[in-house]
């Protein structure tokens, strides 16, 4: 366990934030306090301690610990949701759909590994409307994977299996997609993916490669930007 000294703004190289707000400090060294301690062994005198803080001026700049996890945690589900919307707005055809929302899902989570790891340790944390209020984002995360597979099957391009059913079965290999310590791990989950849903190699888009086609041996991606 580290101490409340040693934790600091951690920024992934090229991202600027030369004269951060407190609130901005006071967010970033939560999250990499929560993920390396839990929230219930944080307390607010070791948050205060690590900002160089007041215990009292912390609630300058949030309501309370439990608010300002609930807003670390919104924050990343809300983000990947206009993410994937944002990726899917103006493909038309299915199977490049999918491939773009498996592509900006993996990308996301690659790049907001402490935000994932957070929200998935530490909902349970929250009450339960905040709980219901990140429940209802993840909803429309799955409801969108829901409506590719949906039009897939529909143009008999995917296996008709329920969509329901097959978005959850996707959704819980993407989560694992972040921890895996394959080359091209983009590729690989692609691959599968396409071939759980019955999917040939699809022509790929332009900049990118085949969707369902296995990663090159060769092509390791370079990681060293992604938030650790």
């Amino acid at each position: 366990m580290l101490p409340a000294s040693a934790y600091s703004i951690t920024r992934s190289p090229g991202h600027c934030m030369e004269s951060p707000s407190s609130s901005q400090h006071l967010r970033q060294v939560a999250l990499e306090m929560f993920v390396e301690r839990s929230f219930d062994a944080v307390s607010l005198r070791q948050l205060a301690a690590a900002i160089g803080m007041q215990v009292g001026s912390l609630y300058n700049h949030m309501d309370s610990k439990r608010s300002l996890l609930f807003e670390l945690i919104e924050e990343y589900e809300a983000d990947l949701l206009d993410t994937l919307i944002e990726e899917n707005q103006t493909i038309l055809h299915p199977s490049q759909r999918l491939e773009a929302f498996v592509r900006a899902h993996i990308e996301f989570n690659l790049q907001h590994r402490q935000h994932q790891d957070l929200a998935r340790r530490e909902l349970r944390s929250l009450t339960g409307e905040q709980q219901l209020s990140i429940h209802s984002l993840r909803l429309q995360q799955k409801q969108c994977l829901q409506n590719i597979l949906q039009q897939g099957i529909a143009q008999q391009l995917f296996h008709p299996l329920p969509p329901e059913i097959a978005a959850q079965a996707i959704f819980s290999m993407l989560e694992g997609a972040t921890t895996s310590s394959q080359p091209d791990v983009v590729s690989l989950f692609s691959c599968m993916i396409a071939n759980a849903m019955g999917m040939k190699t699809q022509p790929a888009r332009q900049g990118k490669p085949q969707f369902g086609a296995p990663p090159s041996q060769g092509g390791r991606r370079n990681r060293n930007n992604h938030e650790r």
